[in-house]
């Protein structure tokens, strides 16, 4: 007489269940929460700045209410429904492609490194009417006209804003106005400088242009 079969399994009633090694560990490997590997990360935040900067360039040629989801994927070289994975939608995608569009212009940056307003007025403007600054004076253009119909948008310029008094209010003359006033009138003149592009049938040479927005600058920041 043989000895007793081995119980390989579970026995319910009077039924034994015999489960295949590959199955239990199937089995273990479905209970346990998995884990996104770095290459997973990595590519999800690759797709994630693709969006980004597809969205930007977008955005900087149709304007906010032009903007269209179809056409970011398709620059950015990812399917519609990727933009879902990564953002709650259109409305959430464009706003921070408005954040990162800000980053890019890089107006801050100069504003910090520059050691007197009157320097920086000067490589700003150089930036915006270089043959090059195209892509700056459409989205200095596209965010300001978009902070007018979108609260959203209106509230990352006012934040913006904020930054630039903080960043250049000790470097104000005394007695060339508040920092809130001239900060406000050295963007007012960044924005006119973006729609350089309107005149292009005016034959102006750029470097009078500057020339002239530097002695603007000059009065500006002089004692009133």
């Amino acid at each position: 007489m043989r000895g007793a079969p081995r119980n390989r399994g579970k026995i319910i009633g009077m039924t034994q269940i015999t489960q295949h090694p590959d199955e239990a560990a199937a089995d273990r490997a479905a209970k346990t929460p998995r884990r996104m590997g770095r290459r997973s990360v990595e590519e999800s935040r690759a797709t994630r700045r693709a969006l980004l900067d597809a969205a930007v360039v977008v955005f900087a040629k149709k304007g906010m209410n032009g903007a269209r989801l179809d056409e970011i994927a398709e620059r950015a070289g990812v399917t519609k429904g990727a933009i879902y994975s990564h953002f709650g939608g259109r409305e959430d995608l464009l706003v921070e492609a408005c954040r990162s569009a800000i980053r890019s212009l890089r107006l801050m940056r100069l504003a910090e490194e520059a050691p007197d307003l009157a320097t920086f007025v000067d490589e700003s403007a150089r930036l915006l009417l270089a043959p090059g600054g195209a892509t700056a004076r459409m989205l200095l253009s596209e965010l300001h006209a978009a902070a007018m119909r979108s609260e959203l948008i209106a509230d990352l310029l006012a934040e913006w804003h904020t930054g630039f008094v903080e960043t250049v209010k000790d470097r104000v003359p005394p007695g060339a106005g508040s920092p809130e006033a001239v900060a406000m009138a050295i963007n007012i003149l960044h924005v006119g400088l973006s729609y350089a592009d309107v005149y292009q049938s005016m034959p102006a040479d750029s470097d009078e242009v500057l020339a002239i927005v530097n002695r603007l600058t000059a009065a500006l920041l002089s004692e009133s």
